[in-house]
């Protein structure tokens, strides 16, 4: 350098900002008596030369490790979750536990104002849970529909359709004007 060395750039350097933005120096020099200097300065390493290649390399590591402490790199942007294989249960609120129930096993679910009641063909009671039918329309897969204000009956169980209303098993669920498009569209897709 035609006007300064390097122990005199190091200090005029060392007068910028505050500590963390003062930019940090590995000095190279076939004089190790600099060295003392060069660390009077705040240098980050010194090489005497003819320096190795692992010397070389310990420094740039050690310089790399600094950078990363005073300028940690930003979090990566938080990416969608991968899709999980679609379950085939679902959990319900029962009492005070959570109860697994396949959807296989569900013939019907009835609602009741905040709880609903989950028919099942493996069980002769139903369970009450604590979710709202709403809530339970919301979780539930395609191979549900609702089909009356207080009811969403399982496609796959249904035995028998009649005018307003469907079989499953010996129940008998009325099907409401609001929702008779719907489901009048579905099963024009098996005649």
């Amino acid at each position: 350098m035609p006007d300064l060395n390097g122990l005199e750039l190091a200090r005029v350097l060392d007068r910028g900002p505050g500590p963390g933005h003062r930019p940090r120096v590995i000095f190279t020099t076939a004089f190790n008596h600099y060295a003392l200097e060069g660390y009077k300065v705040d240098a980050l390493d010194y090489l005497l030369k003819p320096f190795s290649y692992d010397e070389f390399l310990r420094a740039a590591q050690k310089a790399q490790r600094y950078a990363e402490l005073q300028h940690p790199p930003a979090l990566p942007l938080a990416t969608p979750p991968t899709p999980e294989p679609a379950e085939d249960f679902l959990y319900l609120k029962v009492e005070y536990q959570l109860v697994r129930v396949p959807y296989d096993d569900i013939l019907y679910i009835e609602g009741l104002k905040d709880y609903s009641k989950v028919y099942r063909r493996s069980k002769p009671r139903p369970l009450l849970s604590l979710q709202s039918l709403k809530a339970l329309e919301e979780r539930l897969p395609r191979q549900f529909m609702r089909i009356h204000r207080s009811y969403i009956v399982a496609l796959h169980q249904i035995t028998a359709v009649g005018r307003g209303l469907v079989q499953i098993g010996a129940a008998t669920i009325p099907i409401s004007e609001g929702y008779r498009e719907a489901f009048d569209q579905y099963m024009r897709r098996w005649k």
